[in-house]
């Protein structure tokens, strides 16, 4: 928990060899890492199986960024690659002696309910984020419109499920192919 709260301590631009540069990069690599942990890192015992997921999200939502919000949307993107890793009956990587979420809590319907409704905030913030950015920066919306092909292709590929079973999800995934779209990708 002390990695997912040194985050917001990260300042917004850092000095490299005497020179200002946006600190976004490394916090991109550092929380990617962070959410690669994650995946094996099982749920607390009293606040549930997504409390570190829940406290990264808190995290990233409260941090500022830069116009665009670039980083926090493949940062969300990141999270839900994470989320459907937990869908998983089996996760991709274990460590040794260590129970995972996916022993301890993946047959709980409790848990799979929790992790689709984690999963649709989640969608609906990347499909919001990009939206506002793409209004707010018309000369990024090459760039916008790859990022919300990439959340659109990884939804169709990481996860199963019906648009008839799960119409939150559905509609995510469908704004943001629109949205894609519009941005001529």
């Amino acid at each position: 928990m002390e990695a997912v709260d040194a985050i917001a301590k990260v300042p917004p631009q850092v000095i490299i060899s005497r020179n200002r540069r946006s600190s976004e990069p490394f916090l991109l690599e550092i929380v990617s890492n962070i959410i690669s942990a994650l995946v094996i890192a099982p749920g607390h015992p009293q606040e549930g199986p997504f409390f570190l997921i829940k406290r990264l999200l808190n995290v990233l939502g409260e941090y500022s960024w830069a116009t665009g919000n670039r980083t926090k949307i493949a940062l969300y993107l990141k999270v839900a690659q994470l989320l459907c890793a937990y869908s998983q009956k089996k996760l991709p990587y274990h460590v040794a002696a260590v129970e995972s979420n996916d022993t301890l809590y993946a047959s709980a319907n409790k848990y799979q309910n929790e992790l689709r409704d984690i999963l649709k905030v989640v969608m609906d913030a990347v499909v919001q984020m990009t939206s506002k950015s793409a209004a707010s920066d018309p000369n990024s919306a090459s760039e916008l419109g790859a990022l919300q092909l990439q959340a659109f292709m990884f939804i169709l590929s990481s996860i199963q499920f019906t648009a008839k079973d799960h119409p939150e999800i559905a509609k995510a995934v469908a704004l943001l192919f629109k949205s894609a779209q519009v941005s001529n990708c």
